[in-house]
């Protein structure tokens, strides 16, 4: 699922593929200015927000 993770601190929002959400983490894989794809795991004491994508496949 595609979200927006809108953070507490002020950061610029990372938009991605959420892959999993445990207890404490969001695992979400994201394409960089280089055009590579990383993987993040994002504590969800620091997301104010997660955002769905919305529209998909047409």
């Amino acid at each position: 699922m595609r979200v927006t993770l809108i953070f507490r601190t002020g950061k610029k929002p990372l938009t991605g593929e959420l892959r999993e959400e445990t207890s404490t983490t969001y695992e979400i894989r994201y394409v960089d200015k280089d055009m590579k794809f990383r993987h993040a795991s994002v504590p969800k004491t620091e997301v104010k927000e997660v955002r769905p994508l919305l529209g998909g496949l047409r």
